[in-house]
Parts: structure tokens; sequence; C-alpha cells
């Protein structure tokens, strides 16, 4: 039974369309419907009713949906069990937002050399909300992000929790004493772009008339943000584990800020092909490195849930 075949059908039967599958495996339609034809007279029954541009999967469609994926998950497994994972090749294509690229990103990146020295890795750096449709749409393999991911084939798990802490440039008056809500909603605060994760949050930490009167910039760059905020241009709130360097050097200042913000919360995600295993080792290769990024800071600063 040829594979490639397999392969075709079940993208055909997720996608519900024989064109969306040409699309995604670079193929023509003819050569979707061709196969599927060729599979079908091979097994004896029909996987397909076809009404119109409407594809719908039969009876008989639905069950050799099971076993084909089931077939071209323990293809995948063996092919990677028998050449090992030193001998894995292909391209992953990794989504990070850039509270990652400043923490755990250069010891997963040391690991995935290390690991899987023949497969290329992208890196695509972006917002939250970019990357968790861009994985949707299967044009990512993983990404690393705030917040879960929810669609069909993706699974999204808890990665690791980093504490809040808000920050100040140099000249930002009385930093040393503890700092009530109403002192920072007299100063710019300067927020991650609304719908993410952290600006949601915000603005449930104020009131919301407050809130709503506040004067808040936005900006999707870790960067930026600690740019601004250092040139005393406005406050705001980032995982301490990205500005204590900063802190350290009295470039930025630590606020005392009585009511706490949340821990921020990060999670991977990745598409669970049945034609591919990679994202899924990988995802565990990500996993332990948030573990031992955990271990090498303080419990304070960075835990996994």
């Amino acid at each position: 039974m040829n594979l490639r075949f397999l392969e075709t059908f079940v993208w055909a039967a997720r996608l519900n369309s024989f064109r969306l599958a040409a699309e995604k495996l670079n193929l023509s339609q003819a050569t979707i419907s061709a196969r599927i034809a060729a599979l079908e007279q091979e097994l004896g029954i029909k996987l397909f009713q076809r009404s119109g541009r409407d594809t719908s999967l039969t009876v008989q469609g639905e069950r050799a949906l099971t076993g084909a994926d089931e077939l071209l998950r323990a293809a995948a497994k063996f092919r990677l069990q028998l050449n090992g994972l030193e001998h894995a090749r292909g391209t992953i294509r990794i989504g990070v937002i850039d509270a990652i690229a400043f923490t755990l990103l250069p010891l997963i990146v040391d690991r995935l050399n290390t690991t899987y020295p023949n497969v290329n890795f992208e890196l695509h750096a972006d917002t939250s909300i970019n990357l968790a449709r861009q994985l949707t749409e299967s044009k990512l393999h993983l990404a690393l992000l705030m917040g879960p991911v929810h669609g069909t084939d993706i699974v999204s798990r808890p990665m690791f929790n980093l504490s809040a802490t808000w920050i100040a440039g140099p000249s930002f008056p009385n930093a040393e004493t503890p700092i009530d809500l109403d002192v920072l909603v007299s100063h710019p605060i300067i927020s991650f772009p609304k719908g993410s994760d952290p600006h949601e949050t915000m603005r449930g930490y104020f009131r919301r008339d407050v809130f709503q009167a506040m004067r808040v910039y936005t900006s999707n760059s870790v960067a930026t943000i600690v740019k601004l905020v250092s040139d005393g241009l406005g406050v705001a709130v980032l995982p301490e584990a990205i500005v204590k360097d900063e802190i350290t050097s009295g470039k930025l200042l630590k606020l005392d800020v009585i009511q706490p913000f949340p821990a921020f919360a990060f999670h991977l995600a990745y598409v669970d092909a049945p034609e591919t295993s990679l994202p899924g080792l990988i995802a565990d290769l990500v996993s332990a490195a948030a573990h031992d990024y955990c271990r090498q800071e303080t419990s304070r600063v960075a835990w996994v849930p």
C-alpha cells in the first residue's frame, strides 16, 4: 500500500476538500483525485461521497481514516527509529514570541542543534495571536507563545511561568517606597498589543473606568518596551527574568507595586500530524529545556506549573 496515497487521503479527509489537500501537499487537484481513486480501487471501498464541490467521508471512509492515521504514524516512528534522531532530516518551522527569545530560546536552539544536526529549523518571531493562527493553518509546526492554542490536530500544553514585575526608568520618583495603583495610572503604561494575554490581564487589573482613561501605548517588541521605559517615557510590566540585568545595572527600576500582577503563562503547541513525529519529539525537548531553565532561575522568578 502506497503511504503517499494514504497521506493524500488523510489530508483530503481532514480538510474536507481535494482542492485544499492539493494546496497542502503542493500537488495538482487531478493528482489528488487520481490517488484517491487508486486507493479506493485497491481497498475495494468508496472513501468519499462527492456532491458538486462538497466532499465528505462515507461510513467506510470514516473507518479507513482511523487506520490510515495509525499506519502513517507507525511508519513515521519506524523511519525515525531506523535512522536515529541524529539522522532525522527535514525543515521544522517554529514560531516564538519576543519573551521566549529573551529567555528560553538560546537553550532550546543549542539542544536542537545537538539532537537534530541534520534538521533545518526556521524561527519565526511574531505575536501570540498571529502565531496561533499560523499554527492552525499549518504554516508552523510548533509555536512557543502565551496562552493555549485550540484547533484540529493541535496539541497544546503549559510550558512554564515567569513572575511579573513593574519597571520604570531611573528618574521615576519615590521608586523605593511601596506603590499603589493610583500612582501607576498617572504615568503612561507601555503594554503588549491589544488582544494579547498580558494586555487583557491588564484590562482586568485596573478598574474598567480607570483603564479606559489611562494612556496606554502598545508594542509587540520587548526591546522597544524596555527602551521606552528606560528613557522615562512610561512604566511597564514584564517578566522579571527578561529585565533582571537591567534592574541590577540600574538602567531600570523595579517598582514595589502593592497589588501583584499575575505571572506570565507560556505554552507550547504543535501540529500532531500523522506523517511526521518530529514536532512531538521537539515539543518534548522544549519541555525538558523549560524545566532546566526554571532550575537555573530562582523559583520565585520561573517555575513549571
